[in-house]
């Protein structure tokens, strides 16, 4: 990421899948690699970058703050009656 960006409404989660950088979020470096997982609010300042000859992999999921609304339960979810069977590993 070539320039330093924020958001008006949306806060993002970058998911890093492969690779190693660094992160900045409002001054704050910080390494990124396989398995980290970063979240930022709107105002925060970000940027990121590659710190190696291969791509730095990531999938970023952008939301407007408060967007999921969870009432602490599985209540949209519906049991089936069906036993669970797993071939021997």
């Amino acid at each position: 990421m070539p320039f330093h960006h924020k958001h008006q409404l949306n806060e993002e989660i970058y998911i890093f899948i492969k690779g190693k950088g660094e992160f900045e979020i409002d001054d704050h470096i910080f390494p990124v690699s396989e398995g980290t997982v970063v979240r930022v609010a709107p105002e925060g300042v970000r940027c990121w970058r590659n710190l190696s000859v291969e791509p730095l992999y990531y999938i970023v999921v952008q939301a407007p703050v408060g967007g999921y609304k969870s009432s602490g339960t599985i209540s949209d979810g519906t049991a089936v009656q069906k036993p669970v069977r797993w071939e021997p590993a």
